[in-house]
């Protein structure tokens, strides 16, 4: 079973806020989260680490009466968790998971402090870096608020944008590089993160959102794999003919010739689709898109409950 129909499932029986990859729901002040993960859902939700570990054994004994998986904690963020990936029992082990948070975490709630600016008594719910976190309403109107106009006006730095979304593109190649070196292989999958790595270094270094940065990251990705492909032919031409690097490179034009030439593309092609892949999702998805961020953050504001 998909983990949309786990969603939907427990939508049903216990009435969670559910959008694409994420549920929520708040139960007696305590914020849950649910989020998709590769095979199943996980689940987490605020509670002080000293409460888990006087009490993590209690927890597990009662997910094993509804086969169900142990409790863990994450000590990073203070949350226990747990997943749910049994079709068959999802509702009822969520139903378990829901008696342990109202009895164990929900009193404690109190300690978890705004993600924004660090104090307590928080009067809000909301979905914060992907999880469903207690704020304060002026805090979280204000970040929203913010960042809408800095995604609808377009600000942001075009040059550290196109700077960044660069640094993105030749550490990407850089590593490929090495990695064919030192490793005398290529791994065709690793070259779905050149896209990814161009979109990263641009959203580091404050590109602005619309049309300029899709033409950008999308121009550095394609440039990220033009360098690879010569590089790698200058390592293997100086290779072959025991030359220095810097003796292969006076001969660009030819290295470029060989590159790019039908045969060694045809050579190249494992990692070719996979550069093809990421390039084509970033191209649908358009996380650059003002409309599209803009629309999900709407979406966000759907799980707002009030404290």
């Amino acid at each position: 079973m998909s983990q949309a129909k786990i969603f939907k499932l427990l939508s049903e029986a216990y009435g969670l806020t559910w959008s694409g990859g994420i549920a929520a729901e708040e139960i007696d002040g305590c914020p849950v989260t649910l989020k998709e993960d590769r095979y199943y859902v996980q689940v987490s939700a605020y509670m002080p680490e000293r409460v888990y570990e006087a009490k993590h054994e209690i927890f597990n004994e009662q997910m094993k009466a509804v086969k169900g998986v142990k409790c863990g904690f994450d000590k990073k963020t203070s949350r226990i968790t747990t997943v749910l990936s049994q079709p068959n029992r999802v509702v009822e082990q969520y139903g378990a998971l829901r008696e342990i948070i109202k009895q164990y975490a929900a009193p404690y709630v109190e300690e978890d402090k705004c993600p924004y600016c660090g104090q307590g008594e928080c009067d809000m719910a909301a979905i914060y870096n992907n999880q469903y976190r207690r704020v304060h309403v002026r805090c979280h109107q204000y970040h929203t608020d913010r960042t809408r106009d800095v995604v609808l006006s377009g600000q942001g730095n075009l040059a550290m944008g196109i700077i960044g979304a660069l640094a993105g593109a030749v550490l990407f190649m850089a590593i490929a590089l090495a990695i064919g070196i030192f490793a005398e292989r290529s791994y065709g999958w690793f070259f779905v993160l050149a896209t990814f790595a161009a979109l990263g270094g641009y959203k580091l270094f404050h590109g602005p959102y619309g049309r300029t940065g899709m033409v950008t990251v999308t121009l550095c990705s394609i440039l990220s794999m033009v360098l690879y492909l010569f590089c790698e032919m200058v390592y293997l031409i100086a290779q072959y003919y025991e030359l220095a690097i810097g003796e292969v490179l006076k001969q660009w034009p030819a290295v470029i010739q060989i590159a790019f030439s039908p045969d060694n593309l045809a050579e190249s092609w494992f990692q070719l689709i996979f550069f093809l892949g990421g390039l084509a999702w970033f191209l649908i998805k358009r996380p650059l898109s003002k409309q599209k961020v803009v629309g999900t953050m709407d979406v966000m504001d759907d799980f707002n409950r009030a404290l």
